[in-house]
């Protein structure tokens, strides 16, 4: 069973990130005709910003210009498609659009086939939305204040909508099918487009803030996921298992603590969790007792030896700690040896 994690990938300012943002491939551009891309000003199209909230501008924003028939189109790749459970949101601000022209958003397929669409039409009377059901009317009237756009991932192709009107504050909310074309219903890209909605800074489209909060697997349900952890097949190796030394495994995936067995002599304690290694560290302080006698186990490649030291006995740092003595060594042949390096303050 796979267990997933929460991982959100945003393009906060999509002016200055450009193509170098986690969760999201590069930038394609095809404009044909009178038309481009920019980075620049939200608050320029339309009417200026009447409220003076900037927008959808975080330094700037990415923008699209179309007139005389062109149009401008650019994709932004998911860095893996979309999953159950995961939202993708963004930023989207229109200018003036001339009457028979489109501006707008939509989510595709790897193969670039539209799976949801939302967009302003010039002449008509609301935005749409276009997905399995064909156009849908939203009742949300032009605006040139921008919206705040959400879509949310459920089983089956089901996409819950938010829209907020960045102008008004207004929230509305939708539930659509995504459409169902040839390559399928993964969406694995972001589509904006400026089909000619006319010259001038006033009628140019822009979107800004895109953020994807997608899931990271994690394989073998040891509450590490695929990053984090070293190995996501096996439960018992993650960044908060207990380290076994010299067994030739990263167990705690951790590559500074000791994990090769070299065959040769290795000497060191484990105290309250803390490794020493009795032959490097100088600044330990450990006497001679070779009168202690100590059996060994073994476990993988490595031999664990552990023994409580009798209170009073030696000065321990408190009368509960457990005193983990563990010795590697390959040449041992009885089960049992003097062990002769024991920690004291």
């Amino acid at each position: 069973m796979h267990h997933h994690h929460r991982a959100v990938f945003k393009d906060n300012d999509a002016s200055r990130n450009y193509d170098n943002v986690s969760g999201f491939g590069p930038w394609a551009f095809n404009n044909s005709g009178n038309a481009g891309n920019f980075f620049g000003s939200s608050t320029a199209n339309g009417d200026g910003d009447n409220n003076s909230d900037g927008d959808i501008n975080t330094t700037n924003a990415f923008g699209l210009f179309a007139n005389n028939g062109g149009v401008a189109i650019t994709t932004r790749p998911f860095s893996n498609p979309m999953i159950p459970g995961e939202q993708f949101s963004v930023e989207f601000d229109n200018g003036f659009i001339y009457n028979g022209s489109t501006v707008g958003i939509g989510l595709q397929n790897a193969s670039g086939e539209n799976l949801m669409e939302f967009y302003f039409a010039g002449g008509q009377s609301d935005y749409k939305l276009n997905a399995s059901s064909g156009e849908t009317g939203t009742g949300i009237g032009f605006t040139d204040e921008g919206f705040a756009l959400s879509f949310s991932l459920k089983i089956g192709g089901i996409v819950d909508i938010q829209i907020t009107n960045l102008g008004s504050g207004a929230i509305t909310s939708f539930t659509q099918n995504l459409s169902n074309p040839g390559a399928g219903q993964d969406i694995a890209q972001l589509r904006f487009f400026n089909a000619s909605a006319g010259g001038g800074s006033s009628n140019d489209a822009f979107i800004n803030s895109l953020s994807l909060c997608q899931s990271l697997v994690d394989a073998d349900g040891d509450g590490f996921p695929e990053g984090e952890d070293c190995d996501d097949t096996n439960a018992g190796i993650n960044p908060g298992a207990e380290k076994i030394y010299f067994d030739d495994i990263d167990n705690d995936c951790d590559p500074t603590t000791p994990d090769e067995n070299s065959g040769l002599f290795e000497s060191y304690l484990i105290l309250n969790g803390i490794f020493y290694d009795l032959q490097a560290n100088t600044d330990l302080k450990y006497i001679i007792q070779p009168s202690i006698r100590i059996t060994l186990s073994k476990v993988r490649k490595a031999f664990h030896l552990e023994s409580k030291i009798p209170a009073g006995e030696y000065r321990m740092l408190s009368a509960a700690d457990r005193l983990v003595c563990v010795m590697c060594c390959a040449m041992a042949r009885s089960p049992e040896i003097y062990f002769q390096s024991v920690f004291r303050r």
